[in-house]
């Protein structure tokens, strides 16, 4: 695994400095063309920075390619799962990127990397990157609805639209005639709504402070939302004008009330650990650490559900995050919301659905916990004295990713609510 490690981190240091070398010729071109602006005397300057900037255009480009197909190795022989990490975070760890930062050019990889002729020419410069986008995004929104010789017909036809050098602009015309014509061809064609669909989001994107909300939705769905959050919004100004408030902005209050929304959804759906056994007669003010200790040391097994059910009720849910406050695979930032429960002792090698067997788990260290249960040499175990929380092991001669050794949980884990979790879904 160390030599794709090495490549990918080769392949990432090229890609910055050859981003970092075009930001600064595309710097250095425009200084210079306002200076050839006011002195006319620096177009040959200029002209040099122009054949510079595209060499170093080219370069990254392949850069961009040469990652795109470490990528695809690593997922192709599954190296990340090697080391019980994903492809993100051997990324995050080669490259220095964010998690949020390494999610996005996997994304780009794999969506680029399905279209083979398309990326290939992009590698070679032959299309630009706004040809390349476009251009998938025309064959994958008609590939459902076209017979496989049509659509393959149509592929070909976009790709040498798309390496025929035209302006962005002209392409852009171009390729919507193109496929307003296969459109035509398709029997009972959907409607706006029925090609948004398979495109709708929410998006999270930390900003300094908190976060930006994004979201792409259908007509009904956004009419839903906007009316929901229209009707508490109108409300809330009403309250301000009856007690003489200053009006808040009409975006202000609409923020409120999404936040309200949520809010009373926790309130409805979720249940509060604070007022389950052992906690119901803490202090209001009991910090995480004391609320951990008091489910270790005090919980006397009466939401436990042995052998009669699988899954963890809502009780035990609530109280197994609010002991492990988040995935308790070591140096995993995943926080509680995000975790599913895991058994210790796998259910279907007789686990039983009790707090003491359970632990909070991202989905992707869930995989790997449950895929080694059944391999004693493999197996990760939990351990806890009964007074303390507890912690997990890797097998013997086996270094948890990013640590040179299994260390145990800090006792402010829950604080990482501050941090963007990061979705890894199990493999299927």
């Amino acid at each position: 695994m160390g030599s794709h490690n090495q490549n990918m981190s080769t392949c990432i240091n090229l890609a910055a400095a050859i981003s970092d070398n075009r930001r600064h010729a595309q710097q250095a071109y425009e200084q210079a063309l306002a200076a050839g602006a006011k002195t006319g005397a620096l177009k040959s300057e200029a002209d040099a920075l122009i054949k510079a900037l595209e060499t170093a255009h080219q370069a990254q480009r392949l850069a961009e390619a040469t990652l795109d197909a470490v990528v695809q190795l690593v997922e192709n022989t599954n190296a990340a799962r090697s080391v019980d990490a994903t492809t993100s975070e051997l990324l995050s760890n080669a490259g220095g990127y964010s998690t949020q930062e390494a999610n996005r050019i996997i994304m780009r990889a794999k969506r680029r990397l399905a279209h083979p002729k398309l990326h290939d020419a992009w590698a070679r410069n032959e299309i630009s990157n706004f040809g390349l986008n476009k251009s998938i995004t025309t064959v994958e929104d008609l590939k459902e609805h076209l017979p496989e010789t049509e659509y393959a017909k149509l592929y070909n036809e976009v790709a040498d639209l798309a390496q025929a050098k035209l302006d962005n602009k002209t392409f852009n015309q171009e390729i919507n005639t193109l496929a307003n014509q296969y459109w035509a061809k398709v029997d009972n064609q959907p409607t706006a709504e029925e090609k948004l669909h398979p495109k709708r989001g929410l998006y999270f994107k930390r900003i300094a402070g908190g976060w930006r909300i994004n979201a792409t939705v259908t007509t009904p769905v956004g009419e839903t939302i906007r009316n929901a959050l229209g009707d508490l919004a109108r409300k809330a100004r009403i309250q301000q004008s009856q007690t003489k408030q200053p009006p808040t902005p009409i975006q202000a209050r609409l923020a409120d009330a999404f936040a309200q929304l949520s809010a009373n959804y926790v309130r409805t759906h979720l249940v509060d650990p604070r007022k389950l056994h052992p906690l119901n007669n803490l202090a209001e003010d009991a910090d995480s650490e004391q609320i951990r200790l008091a489910i270790v040391r005090n919980y006397d097994g009466r939401y436990d559900c042995g052998r009669d059910q699988r899954f963890a009720t809502a009780q035990l849910r609530a109280l197994v995050l609010a002991r492990d406050g988040g995935c308790l695979f070591p140096h995993c930032t995943a926080i509680a919301t995000t975790c599913e429960i895991g058994h210790v002792k796998p259910w279907k090698f007789g686990g039983r659905t009790d707090l003491g067997n359970l632990v909070a788990l991202c989905p992707h260290h869930h995989w790997i916990f449950d895929q080694t249960g059944a391999q004693p040499q493999h197996r990760y175990t939990v351990v806890s004295d009964g007074k303390n929380p507890p912690r997990i092991l890797p097998p013997p001669g086996m270094a948890v990713f990013g640590s040179q050794s299994p260390v145990q949980l800090s006792p402010g884990k829950q604080s990482r609510s501050s941090q963007a979790p990061e979705s890894r879904p199990p493999p299927k």
